[in-house]
């Protein structure tokens, strides 16, 4: 009886320091994410006023004015682009992460009922991780 309790402590706390690592890797990894995806449409939006600026002061405007209209304008497409993308990711992280959390309900109401586990559904419930 004491070595079964002694496993069940072990496993308990091998699964909370597991539980705390992954939770600081999930939030290093979503801190990271969010801040790229904010770098990237800031770097965007800022070549854009850049270049709109060397257009205003631009010492040969009849020459070049081709060449600034043009850079505007594939940094506009560009940053509107990035834009788009940033969200469609933060959309789809936040889709991932709604159907991880049905799965973990799921496999918890599943637990509740259980007292043994087969390897089948500890492969289950590892794949979350």
């Amino acid at each position: 009886m004491k070595k079964n309790n002694m496993k069940e402590k072990a496993l308990h706390i091998k699964i909370q320091l597991s539980k705390k690592m992954i939770y600081k890797k999930f939030i290093i990894y979503r801190l990271t994410f969010i801040l790229l995806s904010i770098l990237s449409i800031f770097i965007s939006s800022s070549i854009v006023v850049l270049n709109l600026y060397s257009i205003r002061w631009n010492d040969f405007p009849k020459q070049t004015m081709a060449f600034f209209f043009a850079m505007s304008l594939i940094a506009s497409i560009s940053t509107f682009f990035i834009s788009f993308q940033s969200f469609l990711n933060i959309t789809n992280r936040k889709y991932i992460l709604k159907e991880n959390i049905a799965k973990n309900d799921e496999i918890t109401s599943i637990l509740k009922d259980k007292t043994e586990l087969s390897q089948e559904e500890i492969d289950n419930i590892m794949e979350l991780f």
